[in-house]
């Protein structure tokens, strides 16, 4: 779990287009932000569990919103520029609920409890449109062409 919150920095650091650093980092803390916000409400609400801590009294799901969120997201805004945003949203979604919530579950490392990942998809798809269009904003200065 912990290389799973270093490796893909260093891996993001060195494939990305420098030129867009701030207007991705800038969607990446977002992402971040609200992942460990709702992962925490829903840990409270006994909806899921982590049941593997990173580091004792950290909690399991930091490696996830610290790093494997954003870092794909960033990622996905990058990449294919001329792709619809809405339909990078849903392969997103799919990915991280479909194959990424599963995979979690199979490890032993995340554990719904009143949740199913497909509840998941609506969200990130949400979550996904809104972090792209921070990063293309023209309020921030972005260097992406936007085209909303």
């Amino acid at each position: 779990m912990l290389s799973l919150g270093i490796i893909p920095w260093i891996i993001w650091l060195k494939i990305h287009d420098k030129k867009y650093s701030g207007d991705l980092i800038r969607a990446g803390l977002f992402m971040t932000t609200l992942s460990l916000i709702l992962d925490s409400i829903g840990v409270q609400l006994g909806l899921w569990i982590y049941p593997y801590d990173v580091i004792p009294f950290i909690p399991g799901y930091l490696p996830w919103d610290l790093t494997l969120i954003p870092i794909t997201v960033m990622l996905m805004i990058e990449s294919k520029p001329a792709w619809s945003p809405l339909l990078k949203s849903i392969i997103f979604a799919v990915l991280s609920a479909g194959a990424g919530e599963h995979l979690a579950i199979f490890l032993k490392i995340y554990h719904p409890i009143h949740w199913k990942p497909i509840y998941s998809i609506p969200i990130y798809i949400f979550l996904f449109l809104i972090s792209n269009k921070l990063a293309k904003s023209k309020i921030f200065n972005s260097n992406f062409n936007s085209n909303f």
